[in-house]
């Protein structure tokens, strides 16, 4: 009998449609799901069966109806693997409008492609790529597949909703473990909890979600949806001989040091020139900034996984030979270096990425990067080893104000990277636009300061670029509808606390309105985005200020007819400020808008709302002048 609920439980996670294609005619979709959405998820389906700590059958069958042109890259599903696993039983059908099946793909319809990403120079990541066949919205695709890997790190995890501009009509995940196989489970954001069944030699888990509705895009970047995940991972775990347990982050963190141990080895001549390099240093601090340096000048970043090296550096000596290598060798790379000085650093795992962090409450591998820690009395460096032009000991928004792993001798140990303070990330313009008297070719000469997070900005926009190179990139980065270029160059300063200098002339076309007695125009050439009315939790992850100082210089023949009002918005989100002086023929205006890191509750999404929305509009209030 419990053998025949376990079939009873497999098969309704896994419903046929062939037993009922008229279940994925469009018009048995919901209207609620088909608002704001480019493609609907009938079904997302995921059977996975644990075998034994490193063998693992995943099944999984997908059907999306496509509802426009938008959802075109879904005609093209990738299914990836790599060396511990193997793929079969692949599947693939078309239905058109109706729900009727009007083909079934050939093997001729999957490509087998390696998966590598740009930079990578050895991955024996592959991928299976299906490709569906255009036809007329909408219609429904569906696929299916098998694999059986042989090396477990961590289960996939499980999105419910896959995108915001999508919906999910239904979508499932079943685990099948053995009797006291232990697997942990995180759950995010999931309504019902698991439902599980015992078994004679197995346990079921079951998590199962229905009619999710699409959702607007994020505005401004900021973190502020949850879709419904599932994570789980394995108690203990073992991936090409290398065995581990996630039982407490001291013990992953001994699981990494067995990947690193042994690797620190460099050539005697390079220990000679390293120690040559920082012998008149005048502290251990000036030796790491020599080194990093040092390292800057002479790698680059190449991505490079290959079975077990997705997780393990290239040896140092290697790095040192061939002058290239992934973050996990850069950053061994720079710690054996800085060792063979008599200095200690520790390899240090991260969730890289904008607003990123991991759970620290769920002893998992979470993280796709490594940099380096290098600890001191009072301030500790970070060296990103992967970047040949950062600033020494600098962190930029992929990898600061999170919590890491310090792969250290006694095991993994917590830590947090630095958070930008509240007044270094700032980016602040100034200059002097003179109006032409018939407001078609206006002059601009500006000024933009970065620091903090904006140096980072403005230096993957700006930095080793032509003045040509420069111009093509402020072309697409300018809140100014229409204007030509005539000159621009970009400066650094490369300290710890790291700055950058843009300075630019513009020839402005039709920067205000005419009629026959005034002209009018906006003083803001920074202008805030409207917030749609569409509830969610914020998170705003640094604080940030903005600032304006632009003087404009009236035509001959002109004279202030109106100013907006000076305006202060002061809330626990930020502080806005617009204020308009006027001086002869001169306008001074000054802007601020500094926005404060936290994270807020839905329920504070209307006064959020509100404040944005204040902000956004005051950015638009024109100046009048009037002919005299």
């Amino acid at each position: 009998m419990k053998k025949y609920i376990s079939i009873v439980l497999i098969l309704v996670l896994f419903t046929s449609a062939s037993a009922s294609t008229s279940r994925y005619a469009f018009n048995n979709i919901s209207d609620d799901l088909k608002v704001g959405a480019i493609a609907v998820f009938r079904t997302n389906e995921m059977h996975i069966t644990v075998h034994t700590v490193n063998k693992v059958i995943y099944k999984q069958k997908v059907a999306i109806t496509l509802l426009n042109e938008n959802a075109s890259d879904y005609r093209f599903p990738n299914i990836y693997y790599d060396k511990f696993d193997k793929i079969k039983g692949i599947k693939a059908s078309v239905y058109d409008e109706n729900g009727k099946l009007v083909d079934i793909l050939k093997s001729s319809n999957i490509l087998d492609m390696s998966a590598a990403a740009g930079g990578s120079f050895h991955s024996d990541a592959r991928m299976k790529t299906i490709l569906f066949p255009l036809m007329k919205y909408p219609y429904t695709i569906e696929y299916e597949y098998e694999i059986t890997t042989n090396g477990i790190l961590s289960y996939p995890t499980w999105s419910f909703h896959p995108s915001q501009n999508v919906s999910v009509e239904q979508s499932g995940i079943q685990y099948v473990v053995p009797n006291g196989f232990q697997i942990k489970f995180w759950e995010v954001s999931i309504p019902q909890k698991v439902d599980s069944i015992s078994l004679k030699d197995n346990v079921i888990y079951t998590w199962q979600m229905e009619n999710i509705p699409a959702s607007k895009e994020n505005p401004y970047g900021l973190k502020i949806y949850k879709s419904p995940k599932l994570y789980a991972t394995p108690l203990e775990f073992e991936l090409d001989g290398y065995k581990g347990k996630t039982d407490s982050w001291k013990s992953f963190g001994e699981w990494s040091r067995k990947l690193i141990e042994g690797r620190d080895k460099l050539p005697e001549a390079e220990v000679k020139r390293v120690n040559e390099l920082v012998k008149n240093a005048k502290d251990e601090r000036e030796k790491v900034k020599l080194i990093y340096e040092y390292v800057q000048s002479r790698t680059r970043y190449v991505n490079i996984s290959l079975g077990i090296g997705g997780w393990q550096p290239m040896h140092a000596k290697e790095v040192s030979k061939k002058g290239f290598g992934d973050c996990k060798a850069l950053s061994n790379y720079t710690m054996s270096l800085l060792k063979a000085v008599g200095i200690k650093s520790y390899y240090t795992l991260v969730k890289a990425g904008r607003n990123e962090n991991i759970n620290t409450n769920f002893v998992s591998n979470q993280f796709n990067h490594i940099i380096l820690c290098v600890p001191q009395p009072s301030d500790t460096i970070w060296l990103e080893c992967t970047n040949q032009t950062y600033p020494f000991n600098f962190l930029g928004s992929g990898t600061s104000n999170r919590h890491v792993l310090l792969i250290t001798e006694q095991g993994g140990v917590l830590a947090k990277t630095p958070a930008f303070k509240k007044d270094e990330s700032i980016r602040r313009n100034t200059g002097t636009i003179s109006i032409n008297k018939l407001a078609s070719f206006t002059n601009a000469e500006i000024e933009t300061f970065s620091s903090g997070l904006y140096f980072e900005y403005s230096q993957g926009a700006y930095e080793q670029k032509s003045q040509e190179g420069i111009k093509k990139s402020l072309n697409k980065r300018l809140d100014i509808l229409s204007f030509d270029v005539e000159s621009a160059s970009f400066s650094m300063n490369k300290s710890e606390k790291p700055s950058s200098k843009l300075e630019y002339k513009l020839l402005i076309k039709n920067f205000g309105v005419e009629n026959s007695k005034r002209l009018f125009f906006s003083p803001s050439i920074t202008k805030e985005d409207f917030l749609p009315n569409d509830p969610f939790s914020i998170r705003v992850s640094e604080s940030t200020i903005e600032s304006d100082s632009i003087t404009y210089v009236i035509p001959y023949g002109y004279q202030t007819e109106y100013l907006p009002p000076n305006e202060e918005f002061t809330t626990k989100f930020g502080i806005y400020k617009f204020h308009l002086i006027s001086e002869g023929n001169r306008i001074v205006f000054i802007r601020s808008f500094a926005f404060n890191n936290a994270d807020y509750p839905r329920e504070d999404f209307k006064e959020f709302h509100e404040f944005i929305n204040s902000v956004a509009a005051k950015d638009r209030e024109r100046v009048v002048l009037r002919k005299i």
